[in-house]
């Protein structure tokens, strides 16, 4: 869904895919992201995923600071 409301922006499913990955492995490159899903379950998937978020909302509030 976010791909399809931001088509007009150039964004490609590689760039979010790569997002995804590597706020779930920790790792830029490596395996598909269903195939990291597949072995750590969806729970730790969503987990991690928040993790990331929260991450970078502390992180854009310093650099406001």
């Amino acid at each position: 869904m976010y791909l399809y409301e931001n088509r007009d922006r150039g964004w490609k499913n590689e760039d979010v895919f790569f997002l995804l990955r590597y706020a779930i492995s920790g790792n830029p490159v490596g395996a598909p992201t269903g195939e990291i899903g597949a072995v750590i379950g969806l729970q730790q998937m969503i987990l991690r995923c928040g993790n990331a978020i929260d991450y970078l909302q502390k992180k854009l509030e310093k650099e406001k600071a």
